[in-house]
């Protein structure tokens, strides 16, 4: 059966199962490790992207993916590693074999909290939930650059997956986080809905692993992230609480 059939069921139209929630009712916030890459974007003056720089909580290296060159860093106590991969312009397109180690390091973190996710989600876990918002968000945000970088394309990926900075802040008392949690505490049908698409996600981004980022047969001149990034629009448009895409009609 083509997994695409979760597209029809997520936005068939259902009768919401609602009802009404006072954000004071809110849990606190409860912390746990979020084992999310962390991904830190670096801009010219004008805003033009440089590279994301990824790392992981605790780690000494890093690894950054730019438009048209890569970076390895790591320090050590008496010298500091800092690698420059160069990329042949009319190439950068492709992903190098450097560029798919560090998309399949960042997924790997990615597939981990969707699993976290869905299942905090199941069993209606609106502390944990509220906790992962602020780190999930600015992952998301800078996933998008990420991954348009190692494309040297950066409309890549769908344009609602470029993450709006008004959708969401940093603060651990976000009434952004608050306000996107309870409308998912309020509507059962958004509940089963985003817990099928993170579940459908995490089983795309480890296709897309096994196809492309984690293959050393793969072949550098095909693209098997299609699947991936129709699924990750679906999950980004659910999770941001926004209307899914309007289907053109014609005449």
């Amino acid at each position: 059966m083509n997994r695409n059939w979760f597209v029809f069921i997520l936005f068939l139209s259902s009768a919401f199962n609602s009802f009404t929630i006072n954000a004071n009712e809110l849990l606190e916030r409860k912390p746990y490790s979020v084992p999310l890459a962390v991904l830190t974007a670096l801009h010219e003056g004008d805003g033009r992207l440089v590279e994301v720089f990824v790392t992981f909580e605790g780690s000494n290296e890093g690894w950054a993916i730019g438009p048209f060159h890569d970076r390895y860093v790591k320090d050590r106590r008496k010298e500091r590693i800092d690698h420059e991969y160069r990329e042949i312009v009319t190439q950068a397109y492709l992903l190098s074999p450097f560029e798919v180690i560090v998309l399949d390091k960042v997924c790997d973190s990615f597939r981990k909290t969707l699993k976290i996710f869905e299942r905090d989600l199941r069993f209606q876990r609106w502390d944990r939930c509220l906790f992962l918002d602020p780190f999930f968000c600015f992952f998301m945000k800078n996933f998008h650059k990420l991954y348009c970088a190692s494309k040297n394309n950066m409309n890549s990926l769908p344009t609602v997956t470029k993450i709006a900075d008004t959708l969401f802040d940093s603060s651990m008392t976000s009434p952004l986080s608050e306000a996107r949690v309870n409308k998912w505490r309020s509507n059962k049908d958004h509940q089963l809905k985003l817990r099928i698409a993170a579940r459908e996600l995490e089983f795309q981004i480890e296709q897309w692993q096994k196809k492309e980022l984690s293959n050393k047969s793969r072949d550098p001149f095909k693209d098997y992230s299609h699947e991936f990034r129709n699924t990750y629009e679906i999950f980004v448009r659910l999770y941001f609480n926004l209307p899914p895409e309007s289907k053109k009609t014609s005449k």
